[in-house]
């Protein structure tokens, strides 16, 4: 099943079309939150983050943009910039269905081992009006630091699921169930899960969310969560 997702992948980008670079619209946020988490592993050490995002997508559905965040590669670490330009392309379909394709490179700025961290990835998801989310990712050149062997270069898949359910005006519940598999020493699969509240305030949004992984240790160690409650303000523009 997992090595399946990078050539699903390739695929979808061969049939990308070349995009018109008419703009249509620029947009972007700005988030502060407890805890900067991914596919629950904490890209901040466990502490609170700030994110920036700025982005533009054409009239023929082309998306370019970079996202930046405090980020800590260790929990020893100091805080470094974590910079991730990207490029995709997105579809409507029919019947309420939404899909896109991103490319990003993701790298550290400011720690001074920062850059062996940097790393590349393909992602994939397809929405279904706005409440029914489906996503895969690669990753070529995922780095994870083993304390016996320092820090290495492993593929990394992943997949999962998110639902959302209007409650009452402005607020939404929100539920995710994913797997991420890495490759490598140590090579493991972990199952990360979260559910949460939205509150849309517009245009800022707050965001409660709990979150927990299941043998994430075993690739990640202290960088796993654990029942842990985040909290982030996100401002739209």
């Amino acid at each position: 099943m997992w090595n399946l997702v990078p050539v699903w992948l390739l695929l979808t980008f061969v049939w990308i079309p070349v995009p018109s670079f008419a703009t249509n619209s620029w947009g972007g946020s700005v988030d502060i939150s407890t805890d900067y988490m991914v596919r629950g592993i904490s890209h901040s050490g466990h502490n609170a983050s700030v994110q920036s995002d700025v982005h533009v997508v054409s009239q023929s559905g082309f998306i370019g943009g970079l996202l930046v965040s405090t980020a800590r590669t260790l929990p020893e670490n100091g805080y470094s910039i974590e910079a991730s330009p990207y490029v995709g392309m997105t579809w409507t379909l029919a019947d309420g269905w939404r899909s896109k394709v991103i490319a990003a490179h993701y790298a550290y700025i400011g720690d001074s081992n920062g850059a062996s961290y940097n790393y590349n990835e393909l992602s994939a998801d397809v929405t279904y009006q706005e409440w029914l989310n489906f996503s895969i990712a690669f990753s070529p050149d995922a780095k994870r630091y083993i304390a016996y062997l320092g820090l290495t270069k492993a593929t990394n898949q992943s997949a999962d699921v998110n639902v959302r359910a209007d409650l009452h005006h402005a607020l939404t519940a929100s539920a995710g169930l994913g797997a991420e598999h890495l490759s490598g020493p140590n090579s493991s699969t972990y199952v990360y899960w979260s559910v949460g509240l939205d509150y849309d305030l517009k245009p800022a949004v707050l965001t409660l969310s709990y979150v927990n992984t299941t043998n994430a240790e075993v690739s990640y160690y202290n960088a796993a969560v654990r029942n842990q409650w985040c909290a982030t303000l996100i401002w739209r523009f």
